[in-house]
């Protein structure tokens, strides 16, 4: 296998991971946004609770903005 072969398998490898990701962002933002419907919250209410700006809150919920691991803790 060339080295141009191999970088063109390192790029695959990169989108399907860079897919798997905003498949996972997307899925946590659909279930934040279930989980505080179902409680009732505003997404300023959970904001307030979580210690987020509500603008934090929108952009996790549309996947815009990967939770950090110190949100989800």
């Amino acid at each position: 296998v060339g080295r141009v072969e191999v970088l063109a398998l390192e790029e695959l490898a990169q989108c399907r991971d860079d897919r798997a990701v905003l498949a996972a962002s997307a899925r946590f933002g659909s279930n934040l946004r279930a989980e505080r419907a179902r409680q009732g919250l505003s997404q300023g209410d959970l904001a307030r609770l979580a210690g987020l700006h509500p603008t934090e809150i929108s952009r996790l919920e549309r996947a815009v903005r990967d939770p950090r691991l110190s949100t989800l803790v």
